[in-house]
């Protein structure tokens, strides 16, 4: 009985250690990422530098100076190839637009991903890159799932930078987003076996204290003067409807909630096009016409 213990401790904590370190390292080596084709768009490839020595890779569509530009910035495990779809869209109404690979995604470089908290020296650099290519001219952030934190992240950093942020499907912080996973996947007590196992590494193979990953505790860091329109499912069993909401209610005097009924884990952009449009155009033109729902966990 003590070596068949021994035996099943020795596995535990191997697996978990390995389990930790391959999710927070990225899936893929670097991949070429040339300009794709955008409807009555030329689109420029860039190479952004961040101020902890990171390259990025970047595609800019440049549109009408008389509109804004958008930031986009894809989920976990994609690149800026997820948000092809809203660049199009963006580019079809003439606003300029930056779509970016965040680092240990897609062509740029680094191995290390840390659920957003240090990508967002990737967005700073990209919001950098677009003051300086179209002055005077408001800069937008839409992030999606992992974008959307990595938004947050930087909001700090970005204070009176950005007049609006469109965040679709943010995690509350690691903990939740690590156990909503295992809970999707393991049955009941190997969830919990699973997820101390992961909490055990995860300062290991994390650069930082793995508490200070948390969106939730860090959305107030937007300025209240600052809009900002959440999205969600309500059927995203990854960043669920009440932890968006509880993130919602940390800013509600100058945030929307928009929940796409039916949706999981998803683009939104595919749950419900009309919406999702609709809802973005009203924050760009700074006239929010939406019908927006609010609608409070079950």
């Amino acid at each position: 009985m003590i070596i068949a213990a021994l035996a099943g401790l020795i596995f535990w904590l191997g697996s978990s250690g390995l389990v930790a370190w391959k999710l927070t390292r990225r899936t893929r080596d670097p991949f070429p990422e040339p300009p794709p084709a955008v409807d009555s768009a030329e689109v420029e490839s860039h190479r952004l530098k961040t101020s902890d020595g990171h390259e990025i890779g970047a595609w800019l569509v440049r549109g009408d100076r008389r509109k804004g530009c958008v930031l986009l910035i894809h989920g976990n495990g994609a690149s800026r190839h997820q948000m092809l779809p809203v660049m199009q869209w963006l580019a079809d109404a003439r606003f300029t637009v930056l779509a970016i690979s965040l680092r240990a995604h897609g062509d740029s470089t680094g191995q290390i991903n840390d659920f957003g908290y240090s990508a967002r020296h990737d967005a700073t650099a990209a919001v950098d890159f677009l003051e300086k290519e179209c002055p005077d001219q408001p800069i937008y952030i839409v992030g999606r799932s992992l974008g959307a934190a990595v938004a947050i992240f930087a909001a700090d950093d970005l204070d009176g930078q950005v007049p609006g942020y469109f965040l679709e499907q943010p995690y509350k912080d690691l903990d939740s987003a690590t156990w909503n996973r295992l809970q999707n996947h393991l049955p009941p007590v190997f969830d919990w076996v699973a997820y101390r196992g992961l909490r055990l590494w995860a300062p290991v193979f994390l650069p930082i204290d793995p508490d200070q990953v948390s969106p939730h505790d860090r959305i107030s860091d937007i300025p209240e003067s600052v809009p900002v329109v959440l999205l969600t499912g309500s059927a995203d069993r990854h960043a669920r409807l009440e932890e968006v909401t509880d993130m919602y209610r940390r800013i509600e005097p100058h945030a929307k909630l928009v929940i796409f009924d039916g949706a999981e884990h998803v683009g939104l952009y595919r749950a419900d096009p009309r919406l999702y449009k609709t809802t973005l155009f009203d924050l760009l033109d700074g006239s929010p016409k939406t019908d927006f729902t609010f609608l409070p966990p079950k």
